[in-house]
């Protein structure tokens, strides 16, 4: 069994050409908050959109290395909500549903589903983000059409 109450260091390190810049600090999250933040594809900061490149160890901290995205920037706006995962159609954006969970650990395996269910209606994950502007996760979902063969 693993220990979440230790707290880590995580970085966000942006890849610019030759150089490399950290543009985010977190100093102190749990593992598992890590693994999650690990795991999503993008990252939303002051409305720009980062793509994850890889992660790493160092020894005194946990890196997440990240590139400018080609998709276009998100609207910055608030919206107080309790820790959970939307989940948003890819092409349109709307919303389909929320996943409220103060647990990392079960928000961390929402995230690895590549297909989960709602109202009945089946849906294939196309990615995720964490966005820090908003502080939630977000997993962009399409329906699931089984391919005849």
């Amino acid at each position: 069994m693993f220990k979440t109450n230790n707290l880590f260091v995580l970085e966000y390190r942006l890849l610019d050409g030759d150089f490399t810049r950290p543009i985010y600090h977190f100093p102190f999250l749990s593992k598992v908050q890590i693994f999650t933040r690990r795991h999503c594809d993008y990252f939303i900061l002051n409305g720009f959109v980062y793509e994850n490149k890889g992660s790493y160890h160092e020894d005194d901290r946990y890196v997440i290395e990240v590139i400018e995205s080609e998709l276009e920037n998100t609207p910055y706006y608030h919206l107080k909500r309790p820790l959970g995962i939307e989940i948003r159609d890819v092409h349109s954006f709307d919303e389909i549903h929320f996943y409220e969970s103060g647990d990392e650990l079960d928000l961390f395996s929402w995230l690895q589903s590549t297909y989960i269910t709602i109202n009945g209606k089946v849906y294939e994950q196309t990615s995720n983000e964490v966005d820090q502007d908003r502080d939630t996760y977000v997993m962009y979902v399409k329906p699931f059409i089984e391919e005849v063969v």
